[in-house]
């Protein structure tokens, strides 16, 4: 339809919206992921990365490869650490299992796209299922989740001695790139003995 209406990139993107889609297949533009990067690179020292559909690792600050240098290697993807790497495990600590549960509704959810890449997809549940612990959370834990919540995570990172570190993980998706996903972290400080106001809207 978006052919022979000759719809150009902004009409396709109200067209896919009205039909209840987030957009049209699209791979990561070059250009799109230099914007992000900018993005990326301004909330630092925040920890700041963005993944596409299956957690590949697209874009990431230097706050985020200090805090977790897996992003630097070649065909790095999020998913696979935090569920089947040693490193992932650690970095997570008690928390693992809430953690792998939020990538497993995602997961879930992904498989509901109607654009997903069904081939690439299997692959990463093929890897995935084939842990000793993941399905087993799999088959208990059912339910699709397209954001994962921002909620408390303790992370224990090897540049910080892996101290425990509390902090919140916000997710968002850019509209740039509407098939991919963008996190930061926000440490979480103990709270002064002044509370700070509340801000409210006018």
């Amino acid at each position: 339809m978006v052919d022979v209406l000759r719809l150009d990139a902004e009409e396709r993107g109200v067209l896919f919206r009205g039909f209840g889609l987030h957009s049209e297949p699209s791979r990561a533009s070059e250009e799109a992921l230099e914007d992000l990067q900018l993005l990326l690179d301004s909330v630092a020292p925040l920890p700041a990365i963005v993944t596409d559909l299956y957690w590949d690792v697209l874009a990431y600050n230097d706050a985020w490869a200090t805090w977790m240098p897996y992003v630097k290697r070649k065909g790095a993807n999020s998913a696979r650490f935090v569920l089947l790497s040693r490193e992932g495990r650690t970095v997570c600590g008690n928390n693992w299992e809430c953690v792998a549960r939020q990538f497993l509704a995602g997961l879930r959810m992904c498989a509901l796209d109607p654009h997903v890449d069904r081939d690439r997809l299997d692959a990463l549940m093929a890897d995935v299922l084939k842990d000793k612990d993941c399905p087993e959370l799999w088959e208990r834990h059912p339910e699709a989740a397209e954001v994962i919540a921002p909620r408390p995570t303790i992370f224990h990172l090897s540049a910080t001695g892996r101290r425990p570190l509390k902090a919140l993980m916000h997710h968002a998706r850019p509209i740039a790139l509407p098939q991919s996903r963008m996190a930061i972290i926000t440490p979480l400080r103990k709270p002064s003995a002044r509370k700070a106001p509340a801000r409210t809207r006018q």
